[in-house]
This record gives C-alpha cells, sequence and structure tokens, in this order.
C-alpha cells in the first residue's frame, strides 16, 4: 500500500476478510483471506473453480458484504468507492448492447453518470480515443454482431476506461477466447495498464496468464477459499510472448501449479 498526500491510503487492502451464505445450505464460500494490491499494480486471483475468486472481485467492487474482515479501495470502503466511480469492470462476457454501435457502447457510463464522469465535457472525443488505444479505430459505427469476440472485449475494455476508473476489476475477461486471441489481448491489457495505471486486480483460471501479466499472483486454495501464496513475479516489463518459454517462467509456473493440485501449503 502506498499514501497519498493527504495522508490516505491508496490501492486495495483485505484484512481477514471471509463471506458465508446462507440458504438451504451454508457455504463458506472465503474464509481469512489477507492480502493488499499497491496503487498501480497488477495483481492476479488463481485457484481452483468454485473457491471464491469471483466472489472476492463483487467484494472488492460492493456488490457484496463481507461477513468477516475489511476491505478498503484507496482508503475508502467498498461502497463508497463505488460511489466515488472508483471501479472499471470488464467481465468473460463483454455484456454489449446489440442495438448500440461500438462507440455507444463505450459512451454508455457516461449516459449514465452525466457530470460525475470525470470526461463528461469531452466524452465522445475521450471514447474515440480509447476505442484507437484498444485498436478498433474504424470499428466506431459497428454493431457488436458485425466484429469478433475479441473485437466485443476490446470495446468492454474501452468501457471500462470511459471515466478513468482508479482501479480495473477484471474477471476472466480474456477465458472465452481462442488461444490467439488471447495472447494478442493479453499484449493489449499490458499496454492500456502502462499507459493508464490503474490498481488491477485480475482473476484467471489460466497459471501461465496470471504470471505473464502481473506483479504479483494470489494462489488461492479450494473452498472455502483461502491465500496460501502470494508469488512475486520477477520477470522485466515489457513482456513479450517469448519469455513464457524461458526456463524460469517455466519454474514459477512449475511452482504455483503444484500449490493447485495439492490444495494446501
Amino acid at each position: 500500500m502506498t499514501t497519498d498526500p493527504s495522508g490516505g491510503e491508496r490501492g486495495i487492502s483485505l484484512r481477514d476478510v471471509g463471506i458465508t451464505f446462507q440458504g438451504e445450505r451454508t457455504v463458506e464460500a472465503l474464509a481469512g483471506v489477507d492480502f493488499a494490491v499497491g496503487d498501480g499494480e497488477f495483481v492476479a486471483v488463481v485457484g481452483p473453480s468454485g473457491c471464491g475468486k469471483s466472489t472476492l472481485l463483487r467484494l472488492v467492487a460492493g456488490l457484496l458484504t463481507p461477513t468477516q474482515g475489511t476491505i478498503t479501495v484507496h482508503g475508502k470502503t467498498p461502497e463508497e468507492a463505488q460511489r466515488d466511480v472508483e471501479f472499471g469492470f470488464v467481465f468473460q462476457n463483454p455484456v454489449l448492447f446489440p442495438w448500440l454501435r461500438a462507440l455507444d457502447n463505450v459512451l454508455l457510463p457516461d449516459r449514465i453518470l452525466g457530470e460525475r464522469n470525470p470526461t463528461h465535457a469531452e466524452a465522445e472525443t475521450y471514447a474515440r480515443r480509447l476505442l484507437a488505444d484498444v485498436g478498433l479505430e474504424g470499428f466506431e459505427s459497428a454493431y457488436p454482431a458485425q466484429i469478433s469476440g475479441g473485437m466485443r472485449q476490446r470495446v468492454a475494455l474501452a468501457r471500462a476506461l470511459l471515466y478513468q476508473p482508479t482501479t480495473l476489476l477484471m474477471d476472466e475477461p480474456f477465458g472465452a477466447l481462442d488461444e490467439f486471441t488471447r495472447d494478442q489481448l493479453n499484449l493489449l491489457l499490458l499496454e492500456v495498464w502502462r499507459k493508464f495505471r490503474s490498481t488491477v486486480l485480475f482473476v484467471t483460471h489460466s497459471l501461465q496468464e496470471a504470471i505473464f501479466l502481473a506483479d504479483r499472483v494470489v494462489v488461492m486454495s479450494r473452498r472455502p477459499g483461502r491465500v496460501l501464496r502470494i508469488a512475486d513475479v520477477p520477470f522485466e516489463r515489457p513482456r513479450t510472448l517469448e519469455m513464457r518459454y524461458r526456463p524460469d517462467f517455466a519454474r514459477l509456473n512449475g511452482e504455483l501449479r503444484g500449490l493447485l493440485q495439492v490444495g494446501e501449503t
């Protein structure tokens, strides 16, 4: 965590966070989760299916309330951060409106936020610039049905960046894409992150993707999800796809995969 000039904490902090869902069956989804994401840092979260990775993102976003522990986002509660429009959220499904063109899908947050959007005065100009940043210049008038899955996900990323969020929460945004498209969007995401320097919390099922993208990787256990290890990723930036074939990359991948297979420290 870092401190801003006014003395407040910057970044995301989770302290002893847990959540239990009550219903016909009581399910303890997360227990004792404790880690921080520094201001402008890129942290990836991996773990077995059902370990609570997506639940963790929703807790940080203030969409769920923990039953134990505390979460702060840039010194605020998640609800305060949500109110102050700190978050950009990118899902596995790009969630575009099929009757809106690409530019209008990107502009949708401005239609909702109005003057609360920091880019409101020049929203359309900024949206066009973002589409160019994600490689979609010339596709502003395309409908979602007229572009590929990878291009739709680029539109979703541009939309998430429209109001200049301090924090990007990404829930397996490339999980449904083919390997080649996923590789290209990994590179694009790193370039966009380098430019905007948002704090990123990125959930993925792919250990290789987590290591390639992140500064640190949080490895979660089976349910209830706990932190097994927080691994520093020592590789230089900018990253290249060829880096994944290096012995040190394979060694770190093997170490973390062993943790996932055993499910315990």
